[in-house]
Order: C-alpha cells, then structure tokens, then sequence
C-alpha cells in the first residue's frame, strides 16, 4: 500500500507531513512488515501495480514521477523522474512496459528498461484524458475514466504493435469511480467514495449529500466479440 502525509490526513505529525512511501502488511495478522520512505518531500505515492515477478510501481500524482521497489528491496528507483508525467494514475505491468495514465495527459507506454514514454493517440474523437484505475487482460485495457460526466468504464484494445489505441468501448456510466480490479471475468470497481463530496482541504462540500456510503460493484464481463 502506498502512504502519504497529505493536509488532510486527521492527526497528522510535523514529521510525516510530506513525506510519502510504501508499507507491506501481512495479511494474515495485519501487522506492518516493511516500510519504505520516498526521499525528498512535496511528493505523494498513491496509485501502484505489482508486476509478474513481485516488483511494486507507484505512480507519484503530485511529483509526476514514477518508482519501482524490486521485491525484497529497501529502496524506490526512479522508473521516470519527477515531471515527466503531470498527475500519473494507475500503471499496468505490459510485458516489458508500463501503461500509465496521465490524468490531464491520455496513455502513454513507458518502458522498463528506460527511456522516454510514449503517448498514445486515441481514435478520433475519444479523449483519453481523466483516467484513474487501470487493469489489464491482454492487449484489452479496462478502465475507469472519472474526468468523465457521469463517470465511466471503458474497454480500450491497444494496437497490434502497441503504439495507439485501437478502439474504445463504454461498458458502464455511473456517479463516481476511482478503480478496479480483474477477476476471473469480472471487474471489482470501487464506486461511491466520496471523492467528489470534499473540498481540497479535506472539508464536506455542503452543496453535496454525505451519502450514499461506499460500494464494491460487480460488473459482470461480455465474451470477447470475434474479430
């Protein structure tokens, strides 16, 4: 999980206040088993992936960098440095690249053994701007687009030689969604988390509703339509 001494955190230490990093938990107890801190400050870890062979990326959204922790590692690498993304969301593990969405920005691909990302142009007339959760099932990309009204699921299918994206499907409108998860056909979306109900310093909007609570949805998957 990633960790972030933001303004709004409740309780917050002088010393925690902008730092940011990731913490292992065991699932079993709960307990913490490893931590580790991001060095420098005004960055915030948030949206990560775990590749094949255990290595955690973790998008920075304020700094606009981008970390890799290798498993049994004590120490982020700068995957891409600080500002070469704007507001970098959740990246998916391609095989030998990252898909990474730029929320004011669209996709780009950015590969593990170094360089440059590459953006993506999109069909025409598909803006590909304002995507949060990302998950992969092949060359089809499913994901959540809250710069959206009403928010969105889509299901993107990359190019053969993975340089645009093909097509753009929308699976589902709703109120509000941040991410997702893949399972056995299936797509877990967190939806309804109150996002959009806060100000920027962590107070309740009073021109919004405090409900409805949190949901996990279900959303069943089409078969893959033939070619």
């Amino acid at each position: 999980a990633a960790w972030a001494g933001l303004p709004q955190v409740e309780g917050l230490s002088p010393s925690e206040a902008g730092r940011t990093g990731l913490v292992a938990f065991d699932l079993a107890s709960g307990r913490e088993v490893a931590r580790v801190v991001l060095d420098g400050k005004g960055r915030a870890l948030g949206d990560l992936a775990v590749g094949p062979d255990g290595t955690v990326y973790a998008a920075d959204g304020r700094g606009g960098g981008l970390y890799r922790l290798r498993p049994g590692g004590d120490r982020l690498e700068a995957l891409a440095p600080p500002g070469t993304f704007r507001s970098p969301q959740t990246p998916v593990w391609l095989d030998g690249a990252l898909l990474v969405p730029d929320y004011s920005r669209g996709l780009a691909l950015l590969p593990l053994a170094g360089g440059a990302p590459r953006w993506l142009p999109a069909p025409p007339g598909v803006d590909l701007r304002g995507l949060d959760g990302l998950a992969a099932d092949g060359d089809r990309i499913y994901a959540v687009q809250n710069g959206a009204a009403p928010n969105r699921i889509l299901a993107l299918r990359l190019a053969e030689d993975r340089r645009s994206v093909a097509s753009v499907e929308v699976l589902l409108r709703l109120p509000e969604a941040t991410h997702l998860q893949l399972r056995d056909g299936r797509l877990w979306i967190l939806a309804d988390n109150g996002w959009d109900r806060y100000t920027p310093g962590g107070d309740l909007r009073p021109d919004r509703p405090a409900e409805p609570a949190p949901r996990i949805l279900e959303l069943r998957l089409p078969e893959p339509r033939l070619p």
